[in-house]
């Protein structure tokens, strides 16, 4: 193969890697069958507890106990919660494990 088909074929991997990529960033909720779109999640302030999910990439049934934990603050509106993004985000940095340097 020549430099310039390699070239080519590099691009073309290098393509099909950021469309599987892209395709990930869509997760699809099982019981609704609605898609949500993680990249959209960043804009919004405040998440649906299907949305948190998709969010913090946890199942139901962890979600369930973070929260009688008291891990992730939520506020209650009817029947439904919301939780705030950032505190979302400080959950996250709560459980960080620092890298370790060898």
């Amino acid at each position: 193969m020549s430099t310039d088909q390699l070239c080519i074929k590099a691009k073309l991997v290098r393509a099909f890697l950021f469309a599987e990529q892209t395709r990930r960033m869509t997760v699809k909720v099982m019981r609704n069958k609605r898609k949500i779109n993680i990249a959209e999640l960043q804009f919004k302030r405040y998440l649906t507890n299907r949305e948190a999910q998709a969010y913090l990439n946890k199942s139901h049934t962890t979600m369930w106990r973070l929260l009688k934990a008291g891990e992730i603050a939520y506020s209650r509106t009817g029947l439904s919660l919301l939780f705030d993004r950032n505190d979302l985000d400080d959950y996250v940095r709560r459980n960080r494990t620092p890298a370790t340097a060898e």
